[in-house]
């Protein structure tokens, strides 16, 4: 199934990877023939506008070289008015035409237009006409203006296209009106500047006015037309002029308008238009190799995954294994999480009783959970009765949720299948498996609170007995423990005396206080009292000559059983002891003065005596009145007496002290028996040692 699986999800993502690439593909061919189609619009727009600034830069200077004519000469009427004294005037007048048109090569000819005679005088023919009859019909009735004015193109003759200045000269003294008709030839003027700006492509430019009427174009029988009706014949040339049939034919037109402002008209350039793959492909190269390197990425990228990643099954479980895995331990906090973790419950659990099992391998190097995972699926159980759900919550710690069906089942799984889990765990790691049962709950929204149930028996691993422990157990042992002050007392006696037995004897009684009376200690705890014994030791016995070390913060880490404790604390016992014994006899009797000092400092307390010596050295009674006697000279009680007597004497001076308080403080139960000992030692009664000092004193 797990196969057949991946190998639909490996097609899907193969078939999701070529639709990407193959749409990546169209969708940028498409982009960059949009922009190629964008920029030659644009790049037909500039050319468009070159060309009216052409027409209109020619048309200026032209105008105004007329203009300062008109305003400086004055020639012109004296011409006019001789022309009939002499033929010699008469050449004289055209000739002054004649230079006019030489001046510029664009102006085809002149017109002068005499209103006193109603005449015009045409340079381009050296003769006059009557207005009536005048072949321009179109400037003659532009003359009567008073101001400087223009005719839009017209032809004259038939086949010239030509565009009027018409300029009032100025009048001389004469008061005589004349006006002056400058015609610019549009054609040769199309001609050059189409030329100089286009090269050898086919555009084709018409020129109309505000009433959408061709007044310039390459051929005359345009003109006068509607542009609308040209840009209809067009369409019908190329009927599908949009950017996605450009695309599909590869033909199309552009068009561009732009206003004249010297001819107040509108140029309108049509440029034929063929889509150039190798030009638009050169422009792009670049990012088309980016993007098939891209394309290429995505697929060796799906390789490497699909030859190294977890098998897809993993894959699918990873995140809901996470999302519980944070759930348990508390680091899922946000609303939608604990949504999407009710969703997940429902999803693999049917049952309304929960538990959880908490599974610990002292050893953070392995990885336990396929091994767990692998022993729950050998064991035998009833499938209707259980639901099982295991969560990695690190390496060496797994989670299980079961789902039981009913308390009954939740007994039996308790007390038979877990045994059964541990014993096989067991074998694999020998005493190293820890498992912790929490209490049962009904709300899988609780099952949080089971984990951290089971993670604070997890805590005491050391204190366990039973390998196997639930909540409620853990409850009923957990009480806390003391530190064994006592015990520490009598262990340290006992090595200063280089009494080896003695010193295992409360060692052992050490562990057993700390690890099996009732009551639990976490590990941390146990690890600190162990430590703190060992220092406590190495301080007291500082002024032996003897060199031992506590067991290191990096030993204490590695310690995960009992017996370890127990091995460790009773080889640091064993380790002073031997080294004590190795000393020479000086040596012991620096030992023996250990002995002693405990007897002063404790002789006054109401129980001492020499039973509570030997207990506390753990020491036979006659063996310690032998050595006390060795050390001292005295016998045990002697030796006590002489002690107490010798602090009753200081006591005595004190004048506000009596007998019978001194006698208490100096450990003597009856004053009369205080008195029989003192007069034994000293010869005299306290009270006569107290008289014979105070007379001694006012002496």
């Amino acid at each position: 199934m797990e196969k057949r699986i991946r190998k639909y999800f490996i097609i899907l993502i193969s078939g999701i990877l070529l639709v990407i690439l193959i749409s990546g593909i169209i969708l940028f061919n498409s982009m960059m023939r949009s922009v190629y189609i964008k920029q030659m619009e644009q790049a037909n727009k500039n050319l468009t506008g070159q060309i009216s600034s052409s027409f209109d830069l020619i048309i200026q200077q032209i105008s105004e070289q007329v203009n300062k004519l008109a305003i400086y000469d004055s020639e012109f009427g004296d011409l006019v008015r001789e022309r009939n004294l002499k033929v010699a005037n008469y050449l004289d007048l055209y000739d002054e035409l004649k230079q006019m048109v030489m001046g510029n090569q664009y102006i085809h000819s002149v017109y002068l237009y005499s209103e006193e005679e109603g005449i015009f005088f045409d340079s381009k023919r050296g003769n006059c006409f009557t207005k009536e009859k005048f072949f321009d019909q179109e400037v003659a009735k532009a003359v009567d203006s008073k101001y400087l004015s223009t005719v839009s193109p017209h032809l004259i003759k038939g086949n010239v296209l030509v565009y009027s200045l018409i300029v009032p000269l100025k009048p001389d003294y004469t008061n005589e009106r004349y006006v002056l008709s400058i015609n610019i030839d549009m054609g040769m003027l199309y001609k050059d500047v189409m030329r100089r700006n286009t090269g050898d492509k086919e555009i084709q430019l018409y020129v109309y006015d505000e009433n959408h009427n061709i007044i310039i174009s390459k051929d005359f029988e345009d003109l006068n037309k509607n542009i609308e009706e040209k840009q209809d014949e067009i369409s019908k040339a190329f009927p599908n002029s949009n950017i996605w049939s450009v695309m599909n034919e590869k033909v199309g037109i552009m068009e561009a308008v732009t206003y004249s402002s010297s001819l107040n008209s509108y140029f309108y350039v049509q440029m034929p238009f063929s889509y150039n793959f190798n030009k638009m492909f050169n422009n792009y190269f670049l990012l088309i190799i980016i993007l098939l390197l891209f394309g290429a990425a995505i697929i060796i990228a799906y390789i490497i995954m699909c030859y190294t990643t977890k098998p897809i099954k993993e894959v699918l479980t990873d995140y809901n294994d996470k999302l519980m895995r944070d759930f348990l331990t508390g680091a899922c906090h946000e609303k939608n999480k604990s949504l999407q973790m009710t969703s997940i419950m429902e999803k693999y659990f049917k049952h309304d009783d929960y538990s959880l099992l908490l599974i610990d391998v002292n050893d953070n190097q392995l990885e336990i959970y396929k091994t767990v995972a692998s022993i729950m699926e050998e064991l035998q159980m009833p499938s209707g009765n259980y639901m099982l759900k295991h969560i990695s919550i690190f390496g060496s710690r797994v989670a299980v949720i079961v789902n039981y069906n009913n308390f009954s089942a939740m007994e039996q799984f308790t007390n038979i299948y877990v045994r059964q889990l541990y014993q096989k765990l067991n074998d694999k790691y020998y005493q190293q498996v820890y498992i912790a049962v929490s209490s049962g709950i009904t709300d899988p929204a609780l099952l949080s609170i089971a984990y951290m149930e089971c993670d604070e028996i997890q805590q005491y691993k050391l204190s366990m007995t039973d390998h196997i422990i639930s909540y409620r157990q853990f409850l009923e042992k957990k009480t806390p423990i003391i530190y064994p002050v006592e015990l520490e007392k009598q262990l340290i006696n006992n090595l200063l005396v280089k009494n080896t037995e003695g010193c295992i004897f409360y060692t052992r009684k050490f562990l057993k206080h700390i690890l099996e009376d009732e009551g639990l200690l976490t590990d941390i705890q146990i690890k600190n009292y162990v430590y703190q014994l060992q220092n406590e030791i190495l301080t007291r016995i500082s002024s032996l000559p003897i060199s031992i070390k506590t067991t290191g913060s990096s030993d204490m880490k590695n310690i995960h059983n009992r017996s370890q404790i127990h091995d460790i604390l009773l080889n640091f016992t064993q380790s002073i002891c031997s080294e004590i014994a190795k000393k020479n006899t000086n040596n012991e009797s620096i030992i023996n003065e250990a002995i002693i000092e405990y007897i002063d400092a404790n002789l006054t307390e109401n129980d001492f005596n020499l039973n509570s010596i030997s207990y506390q050295f753990n020491m036979n009674r006659n063996y310690l009145a032998k050595l006390i006697k060795e050390e001292t000279s005295y016998s045990f009680n002697d030796y006590v007496n002489m002690k107490k007597i010798s602090q009753a004497k200081e006591l005595l001076a004190d004048p506000m002290l009596t007998v019978e308080e001194v006698a208490h403080r100096t450990g003597f139960t009856y004053a009369h028996y205080f008195i029989k000992v003192f007069k034994n030692l000293e010869g005299i009664t306290p009270g006569q040692f107290r008289e014979m000092r105070s007379n001694s004193n006012n002496a």
